[in-house]
């Protein structure tokens, strides 16, 4: 897939974690609750959560303009996540038809700035160094109380699809009805102009959207969300700047599935910059913005 760019990738992948970041006992604290309740209840219980680890996995099928044929990009990572203050370390493996790659990432917050250090090897031969206000969108994608309840707020409708019991753990899945146009608001950070240029008219026009989540019964924490993004790269494409038609006609046919593992919620962890990384970064601060 020589002709897909590294941009176009990164694109897709900001995007997957964007919409992404929004998780074993006797009681059952769903009993006789709606799944609507539930979700209510979910977002109440994960409040002090202040500690987690998160697992996640993006398959994404695309059409290789060299051959015509479907290929698939698997995504896959790991991290520790502090929630306050904000401290995050994530690994990630990109498996790309002929061009695979690994990518590691810190997130800090100072003074309210995130700063991020973010490392491809192979691909850029220095830690690149990333500073972003930490404005209400990137608290809901950093901190899974406020996600569940994002969540909450742009639930229209919700409904049982069963349950599972894991390593012990039982949890209910719920399928919930989200608005459009709450992704509108929670996408729009710094950076969000290389996506589209309208995001509020983009998601306004777009279909309801399907997010599936598992709660666990005992405490009522989302240990699981799963998202088709199929839908929402197809609807983008008139409204993406900065990629090429071949990139648009690529993302028209193209199938994603993203799936997010909440675990070990409040185990300490702990989050460290190393000295090498923050001495030896680049500052790329102003990349999003000169990308246009």
């Amino acid at each position: 897939m020589k002709k897909i760019s590294i941009k176009f990738i990164t694109i897709l992948i900001v995007l997957g974690l964007s919409i992404s970041l929004t998780a074993c006992g006797n009681k059952d604290l769903t009993k006789d609750k709606t799944p609507q309740e539930i979700v209510i209840a979910a977002a109440e219980a994960m409040q002090n959560i202040n500690t987690y680890s998160i697992t996640m996995a993006m398959h994404m099928d695309m059409v290789n303009p060299e051959t015509g044929n479907m290929e698939s990009i698997v995504m896959t990572g790991n991290g520790d996540i502090i929630v306050e203050p904000l401290k995050m370390h994530m690994n990630m493996d990109i498996q790309i038809p002929q061009m695979p790659m690994s990518m590691e990432i810190y997130a800090v917050n100072e003074d309210n700035t995130i700063i991020e250090y973010l490392n491809v090897p192979g691909q850029t031969e220095k830690w690149m160094k990333i500073e972003l206000p930490l404005d209400e969108n990137m608290q809901q994608m950093m901190n899974p109380a406020q996600s569940a309840a994002f969540l909450q707020e742009a639930m229209l409708n919700a409904k049982f699809l069963g349950e599972e019991e894991k390593d012990e753990i039982e949890t209910i899945i719920i399928e919930t009805i989200l608005k459009p146009e709450a992704f509108g608001k929670f996408m729009q950070m710094p950076g969000s102009d290389i996506l589209t240029a309208d995001l509020d008219s983009l998601f306004a026009s777009m279909d309801n959207f399907k997010y599936k989540i598992w709660v666990r019964k005992d405490n009522l924490y989302i240990t699981k969300a799963e998202m088709d993004l199929g839908e929402i790269f197809n609807t983008m494409i008139d409204t993406m700047v900065d990629i090429s038609e071949e990139e648009k006609e690529i993302l028209s046919k193209m199938k994603a599935q993203m799936t997010m593992e909440y675990v070990d919620f409040d185990v300490p962890v702990e989050v460290t910059v190393p000295d090498e990384v923050i001495n030896n970064a680049e500052d790329f601060s102003n990349m999003l913005n000169s990308a246009n």
